[in-house]
């Protein structure tokens, strides 16, 4: 099973897009804007913010290929939008920003958008 994830999921994809996006924020942010920009906190946010992916352990069978994530875990229900889209208002916007691009891969993934 642990092969089919490494394989099949797209969790390296989380990953990568996690890094991209601290490397614009830094420019961003850090170069344009030339706000302080607290390097490893933001990089830290955006990374947690994949553990949004643990309420997959609460699913039966805990992976499935092909399974769209969108509506089918609890932490991935389109319900809680609202309360993530509010997140980006607070100190840890880069935490909810990180799960709202969780999301819209995710939903990417459900429509088969990714070729590989």
């Amino acid at each position: 099973m642990l092969l089919n994830i490494i394989t099949q999921s797209d969790w390296w994809l989380h990953l990568l897009v996690s890094f991209l996006l601290w490397g614009i924020l830094y420019i961003v942010e850090g170069k344009i804007l030339g706000r302080s920009f607290k390097t490893w906190m933001v990089l830290g946010q955006l990374l947690t913010a994949n553990l949004i992916d643990l309420d997959h352990l609460f699913s039966w069978p805990i992976y499935q290929a092909g399974r769209c994530s969108l509506n089918n875990h609890f932490l991935h229900s389109t319900n809680f939008l609202p309360v993530y889209a509010l997140g980006l208002l607070s100190r840890f916007r880069y935490f909810f920003l990180g799960i709202l691009v969780h999301f819209l891969i995710d939903y990417l993934g459900c429509l088969d958008f990714w070729w590989f």
